[in-house]
């Protein structure tokens, strides 16, 4: 009798697993509370991956990234990521740090670095900088050290930021900085993503004495002059 009762209750542990197990992968993974972790790829576009169930997905916008900040620009489709002056490679996310680096200013008066992406107030209509904080990071850092300036948004952000283990972030893009405010509103603004509602620095130079920068509070882009200091984040591109 024992034995039987034994029996009964393996047959029904046996069940209880099964049901578990169909409810976790029946195409809607209903019943699976998700533990998203990211499986990256090297060759195309990385995806979130369940430790409990094995579903895959894309990232989103507004998900927490590899590093622990957060996905803002999602491109299904890829897009080009200029690493120099004339290589690019392709990525599908860009990530913003979780916290800011500490206020600098951008760089020199009287300078205009070559191959960074610069366009003066009157261009119309701007040029697309997406993909392109990262070259120009590069080189205003490059050419910041070449002049003896130590301290400037790029050499901080170069020297300083290191998140979840992941290197390679650099100053975001004109552009690139607008996708970030594009989901600061999205979120209510406030405190959404310990992002300051003044601004921040973008690498796009606008002549000599100028960079873009934009307001967190209006969404408005404006040049300012780039020895004043203001709030910087950085970024990072991944695949």
């Amino acid at each position: 009798m024992k034995s039987t009762k034994k029996f009964y209750v393996v047959i029904v542990t046996i069940a209880i697993v099964w049901l578990i197990l169909i409810a976790c992968n029946d195409g809607s993974n209903a019943g699976c509370s998700h533990d998203w972790g990211w499986e990256i790829n090297g060759v195309s576009i990385s995806k979130k991956i369940c430790s409990k169930c094995g579903e895959k997905t894309n990232g989103a916008i507004g998900d927490t990234g590899p590093a622990g900040g957060i996905i803002f620009y999602v491109n299904a489709n890829g897009f080009d990521l200029h690493v120099t002056e004339i290589t690019t490679v392709t990525a599908y996310y860009l990530e913003a740090a979780p916290v800011d680096e500490i206020p600098s200013a951008w760089g020199k008066l009287g300078t205009l670095i070559p191959g960074v992406a610069s366009f003066n107030v009157t261009e119309t209509p701007y040029p697309d900088t997406i993909g392109c904080g990262n070259r120009d990071t590069d080189l205003i850092f490059y050419y910041n050290e070449h002049e003896g300036l130590t301290d400037t948004a790029v050499q901080i952000i170069k020297s300083n930021a290191n998140y979840g283990g992941y290197t390679g972030w650099f100053l975001p893009s004109r552009d690139e900085l607008n996708e970030l405010y594009k989901l600061y509103v999205k979120k209510g603004k406030g405190s959404y993503g310990a992002l300051n509602a003044t601004g921040y620095f973008s690498s796009t130079e606008c002549g000599f004495n100028g960079a873009w920068k934009q307001s967190f509070n209006s969404g408005d882009q404006d040049v300012t002059s780039k020895d004043l200091s203001m709030n910087i984040r950085a970024i990072r591109a991944f695949q």
